[in-house]
């Protein structure tokens, strides 16, 4: 009976992934007809064809150069606990990985990748390294905007800015102050699952590696922004990306729509269509979103069928 009501159970959660997966795609395009509605389609084409093709290349290859960086910093947080692993093989679990990571809200979907190793590192131990890498990106970004809305006199990035930092800092003296006060069972699980921090605050040499691999990927993001506008013929000053950017990265982890389509392109237009042509903040959000939620997705597919199909044999 009760093998009965857990299947019954998984049954309706499925249901309920696939009901919000197909609300999430129908709110990402109803807010890019809401979008495009109030832009002359034809000027958004001409402003693309217009572009500099070699500039918007070069964003785009360093838009990807950011993956391999994702992975070798997954693979020192690995090494940290206990699995040795080649690059490759971490790469290409990375690879199959992100058509679920893009598909899924905010960073959800990052967290299926402690599964993959579930065999030499126990789930919560990976859940807890992918929870810190979500919280070094997060805190790289609101740093950046924490200065470059100081530098470029922004009242709210410095605000989202602070607040974030301020948060993340309660959330670990929570942690740290109910640590002792919790049932032994699930207190063991709290320390599983941040087993990642103490082990990487004991090793100065890794701590530096993972530090600078997370500042020099929000920097490459940053640029990759900054190039994508020259591209479109727009020269944004860097500190505005700063102060901006980020506060649009964090408007588009609202789980709303699909990896924050739309939702992007109408936060691009909001903060940087006031200094610069409407269309070409637009067409920037768009080719970031075409990029990151489709075509590397779409590029990654076959990595997923081969694990998924790998994981199948294994199971039979």
């Amino acid at each position: 009976m009760n093998i009965e009501r857990l299947f019954i159970n998984w049954k309706m959660k499925s249901k309920i992934k696939k009901i919000k997966f197909i609300i999430s795609i129908f709110l990402s395009f109803l807010i890019l007809y809401f979008v495009f509605s109030k832009f002359d389609f034809g000027e958004i084409k001409t402003v693309f064809i217009e572009s500099k093709k070699l500039v918007l290349l070069l964003s785009i290859l360093l838009l990807f150069s950011l993956h391999p960086l994702f992975v070798l910093r997954w693979k020192i947080g690995l090494s940290l606990l206990g699995f040795n692993g080649k690059y490759r093989d971490v790469f290409m679990v990375y690879l199959a990985n992100l058509p679920i990571a893009k598909i899924s809200p905010a960073y959800s979907g990052d967290f299926v990748r402690a599964l993959y190793f579930k065999d030499k590192i126990e789930i919560g131990k990976s859940m807890g390294l992918v929870f810190m890498e979500v919280v070094a990106d997060v805190l790289a970004l609101a740093t950046a905007a924490l200065v470059g809305g100081i530098i470029f006199g922004a009242k709210l990035p410095i605000i989202i800015g602070v607040s974030i930092i301020i948060s993340i800092i309660c959330f670990f003296l929570f942690i740290d102050l109910i640590n002792n006060k919790i049932p032994k069972n699930f207190k063991n699980k709290i320390d599983n699952f941040f087993t990642i921090f103490s082990l990487i605050n004991k090793n100065q040499k890794v701590k530096i590696r993972f530090i600078a691999l997370t500042l020099l990927m929000i920097f490459i993001l940053l640029l990759y922004i900054k190039i994508s506008f020259l591209a479109f013929g727009e020269n944004v000053p860097i500190l505005m990306i700063f102060a901006y950017y980020p506060v649009v990265n964090f408007i588009s982890l609202a789980p709303v729509t699909l990896w924050g389509i739309g939702v992007r392109e109408t936060a691009m237009v909001y903060f940087f269509g006031k200094l610069i042509s409407e269309n070409s903040a637009l067409a920037v959000g768009l080719t970031f979103s075409s990029m990151g939620a489709v075509f590397f997705p779409l590029l990654s597919l076959p990595f997923f069928i081969l694990m998924f199909n790998k994981i199948k044999l294994l199971n039979n």
